[in-house]
């Protein structure tokens, strides 16, 4: 059950694409060339040109919450301190990562439904053990010595 809170938290992802026109402000950003990955934040299109800050601190962090956005091989940001410039026409494509609520709800969906089987076989099989051991016979103490006498065993625990 645990695992089942942990994957509706955590839930299924997809990637989606995105154009320049779909970039917001709250976001953060991975910008990749092909020499490096920059953190950056507070982005803005302008006259065609991609801009804003770079974060330092985060540089090189590939998180899975941020928009991606690729860089053609022979493009590179402008950079200025902590500030990046780039055509919108060096951009190759704006990924993001987004949850895909159905895929989560299905996965949920089947883990419950696999952990409830489970747990009903479980029970299932303890129940009908408990009953076997009920209906067989406990030896009696005295019966098993006399037998064991019988053959020597017994005793003094040696054969005579």
């Amino acid at each position: 059950m645990v695992f089942c809170i942990i994957m509706e938290a955590a839930g299924c992802y997809s990637t989606r694409i995105l154009t320049p026109s779909e970039i917001t402000q709250s976001d953060q950003y991975l910008i990749h060339n092909k020499e490096s990955i920059y953190s950056a934040y507070d982005i803005a299109i302008s006259d065609g040109i991609l801009s804003g800050k770079l974060d330092f601190n985060k540089r090189q962090s590939t998180e899975s919450r941020n928009i991606h956005i690729y860089l053609f091989p022979d493009s590179s940001p402008v950079l200025n301190n902590d500030q990046f410039s780039i055509p919108v026409g060096s951009i190759k494509e704006i990924k993001k990562r987004v949850r895909d609520q159905e895929k989560t709800k299905t996965l949920t969906t089947v883990l419950i439904i696999g952990a409830g089987v489970g747990l009903i076989a479980v029970a299932t099989f303890g129940i009908i053990g408990i009953i076997q051991m009920a209906k067989t016979p406990i030896p009696d103490p005295d019966e098993t010595c006399q037998k064991m006498e019988e053959l020597e065993l017994c005793s003094d625990g040696s054969p005579d």
